[in-house]
């Protein structure tokens, strides 16, 4: 289903995305972040994921002005990427909130999202939509070749809601 905000469309992956999601999160300075995203990341990378992620509601790609500029993930846990000529305009809170949104609407479960240390940048988005850090651990980090230290950041669906009123 697809999700539209402002400036965003967020819908599945096709066949058709694989160039430009490979070329998306196919720059080191993206894949570094990503937990189990290799580096490099061609084309059949993308073309894997999304056949593999086909079936599933809970990935979408991110659209601005029918260019593909990010994805999301909320399958167990949250995941998300921007382009990095995109950083720094408001897309990330843009593009998480729709998904946040859907996800306490039928859900009471808490979202999780690991963040690794020194991406202070996600940090800061996290805690902005009412994600509190939770814990510290090593996670993978498939493009480092190394997992790395990161933190657990959980969002209740109580704080959710309560910022959302707020907001309003």
């Amino acid at each position: 289903m697809p999700l539209r905000t402002a400036r965003l469309v967020l819908r599945a992956a096709g066949p058709a995305d694989a160039a430009a999601l490979a070329d998306g999160v196919g720059h080191l300075s993206v894949a570094r972040w990503l937990g189990s995203v290799p580096y490099p990341y061609g084309i059949e990378d993308a073309a894997g994921f999304i056949e593999e992620t086909a079936s599933s509601p809970c990935h979408w790609l991110v659209l601005h002005s029918d260019s593909l500029i990010g994805g999301v993930s909320l399958d167990g846990q949250l995941g998300y990427w921007l382009r990095r000529d995109m950083w720094g305009q408001g897309f990330g809170t843009e593009m998480l909130r729709p998904v946040l949104d859907l996800h306490f609407t039928c859900c009471h479960d808490d979202v999780v999202a690991w963040v690794q240390d020194g991406n202070d940048r996600s940090l800061r988005l996290l805690r902005r939509l009412g994600f509190r850090r939770t814990g510290d651990g090593l996670r993978e980090a498939a493009a480092l070749g190394q997992p790395v230290a990161s933190g657990r950041m959980a969002l209740t669906r109580s704080v959710w809601l309560e910022n959302q009123t707020a907001l309003r």
